[in-house]
């Protein structure tokens, strides 16, 4: 049952990401259990609560959405990974895909897009992709865990235009309004969709307590409503915004270092690059990459962590999993620019420690052969 602080909260949530007055939904656990909600939602409207339907969704999509859909009764093989343009699900691939199962008599049902990929914060084109769903008759379901929160601002409301298409959106409150605990919420253009699925789980897991999820649980949301109601929504905008910005002043800075490459621009708090000075091979560059990894997790840098862009290794750069400031992205970018001075030092030394290696072993065997 849906207390009055959970309506209250849920009112003024979705009246900050740009959503209509009737969306609706509920509190859970975090954002994974939002997305499970969701998904649930999506198999009880559009397969009556069966499992054998398909879902589709980009390569870069959370490893988690196939945990989900096993959670769900769904078999292996139920979700489609397709290939993305410049980060996105390509939504003609996705149109295409739909058809050629439907032919081969398979069913899809739901499509999984990103609003924030943890790789590299790219959000899916929403607008064409509800446009796509309209027309193939599918769920559209936004994981907007990373990212959807950044639409209470102005810059992100542009980049997360057509949110308010998605048939439901999982968030993740905990690390976009600053909330002490975990706590995600599912919200749902059509309440209806949450009754159905609610109703129809009560009665299957009356013999069945498996199938009981966290969104059953008592209310979770006073934390949230305590906090808006005290601090209003302007400081969570404020931090949104500010997040956003410490990753564009981290793209600005490896633009302008020498032997630096861009590997996904700033989205959303999170900007990708990586080091390969001249005359470094791709692969000696992973290597690069790798080491200073292993040397700012030692150092216990936060910020900084790897990723695969491109199909090559990249350094990752996250400002919107805590609180920091601009002096600390400086020390981490400072500390970044001595670190792989240092790393490149020592490849070269090994490389020409290597060399000489070979020339000396071919001079013996010269020598052996006289």
């Amino acid at each position: 049952m849906t207390t009055q602080a959970d309506a209250l909260a849920l009112g003024w949530l979705s009246a900050l990401l740009g959503l209509a007055p009737s969306t609706t939904g509920a509190f859970s656990h975090d954002g994974e259990s939002a997305n499970l909600e969701g998904l649930a939602c999506a198999q009880y409207r559009m397969l009556n609560g069966h499992a054998e339907g398909l879902a589709y969704c980009s390569e870069d999509t959370d490893p988690l959405l196939e945990r989900v859909m096993r959670q769900l009764g769904f078999a292996e093989g139920s979700v489609r990974r397709l290939p993305c343009v410049d980060g996105r699900l390509d939504a003609f691939a996705l149109a295409r895909r739909v058809r050629q199962d439907r032919l081969a008599g398979r069913c899809p049902f739901c499509v999984v897009a990103n609003a924030g990929t943890a790789d590299t914060g790219a959000v899916d084109n929403l607008v064409l992709l509800a446009q796509v769903c309209k027309v193939e008759g599918l769920w559209l379901h936004v994981d907007g865990s990373r990212g959807a929160a950044a639409a209470m601002t102005e810059r992100g409301s542009k980049l997360l235009r057509g949110l308010a298409g998605a048939d439901s959106l999982a968030l993740d409150l905990q690390q976009a309004l600053l909330q002490p605990h975990p706590l995600g919420c599912l919200l749902l253009r059509d309440g209806a969709a949450l009754d159905e699925t609610l109703r129809s789980r009560s009665a299957a897991t009356a013999h069945d307590e498996a199938h009981s999820h966290s969104i059953t649980q008592e209310s979770k949301a006073l934390q949230l409503w305590s906090t808006l109601k005290a601090c209003g929504a302007e400081p969570f905008r404020q931090e949104a915004d500010r997040r956003m910005r410490l990753a564009d002043l981290a793209e600005a800075w490896v633009r302008r270092q020498t032997g630096w490459q861009i590997m996904s621009r700033s989205q959303l708090g999170i900007v990708t690059f990586r080091f390969k000075p001249a005359g470094v091979s791709e692969h000696e560059a992973d290597r690069l990459q790798a080491g200073l990894a292993a040397e700012a997790q030692r150092k216990g840098l936060a910020l900084l962590s790897t990723t695969r862009t491109k199909g090559r290794l990249a350094l990752r750069l996250y400002t919107t999993h805590r609180v920091i400031d601009e002096a600390e992205l400086q020390v981490t970018l400072q500390w970044l620019l001595r670190q792989a001075a240092l790393q490149q030092r020592r490849a070269l030394r090994e490389a020409s420690r290597s060399q000489h290696d070979a020339q000396h072993d071919h001079r013996e065997a010269a020598d052996t052969t006289f």
